[in-house]
């Protein structure tokens, strides 16, 4: 066991070097004043750190020249960036960095165990050595944006439907169908892919457990329901921007 761990210590600094990397990278750029972000979340954000942070009502600068609420994803991260500019009482780009570093750090330990459950521990190192390095992944971590946190909550999805399809136990449904319903309204191609991932690992595992393809199956039905219903009210919001049709024609007036 103790040359097991002393086998398993260069890869566990290996992979905490890399993830403070990760860190300086992003928190270093803000400091110089080049923080990475995607203007449409982090503005929203920004109206959330100058008002009242209300889900369901997000407004993205310059979106539409009504100004009314305008919905994509569910903006979870913009509201906690918001948060946090409003605690601090700064809009110092660097505080959305930091949220996004938190938020994609609560995604790698799902991630390697994964890992370790398909290949063995010291690949799980590797697998996560291999992932922060990355440079979609290196920009994705810190960068003031919702990318990294629909990740996190795509592999997360992926962990508790694992958990499911291994087990079949009906305990792991409710996490997996909630997290899949985040995931599905948060970004939909990252939901789809962790989706046939999750199809495939139970095809490979038993294609007769038919409990776990009940389960699976419902966690799918439950994540398109909450998709068509968000999708619903975005349209309706986005008719909000619609300026009142005005009859300009001097024949008609």
């Amino acid at each position: 066991m103790q040359s097991e761990k002393a086998r398993l210590s260069p890869l566990l600094l290996l992979v905490t070097t890399l993830f403070a990397l990760i860190i300086a990278f992003h928190l270093g750029n803000a400091l110089l004043g080049k923080s990475l972000f995607r203007a449409v979340h982090l503005g929203t954000a920004l109206e959330y750190s100058h008002g009242p942070i209300n889900l369901l009502k997000p407004v993205i600068v310059g979106f539409n020249a009504t100004e009314t609420p305008t919905a994509q994803e569910l903006p979870v991260w913009q509201a906690a960036a918001g948060l946090i500019f409003k605690l601090t009482h700064s809009n110092w780009y660097g505080w959305a960095n930091l949220v996004s570093l938190l938020f994609f750090s609560m995604g790698l330990w799902p991630f390697f165990q994964l890992a370790r459950q398909y290949a063995g521990e010291r690949a799980a190192w590797w697998t996560m050595a291999f992932f922060l390095t990355q440079p979609l992944i290196v920009i994705m971590a810190g960068e003031a944006s919702t990318d990294g946190f629909c990740l996190v909550a795509t592999i997360w999805f992926l962990f508790f439907a694992d958990k499911m399809i291994r087990t079949g136990n009906l305990w792991w449904w409710l996490p997996a169908a909630l997290l899949a319903a985040l995931s599905a309204i948060s970004k939909l191609p990252f939901f789809m892919a962790a989706g046939w991932c999750s199809i495939f690992i139970l095809a490979g595992i038993n294609i007769r457990a038919w409990r776990s393809w009940t389960l699976l199956a419902g966690v799918g039905i439950f994540a398109a329901g909450i998709f068509v219903v968000w999708t619903h009210y975005t349209n309706a919001l986005s008719a909000q921007a619609l300026y009142p049709y005005q009859e300009l024609r001097i024949s008609q007036s």
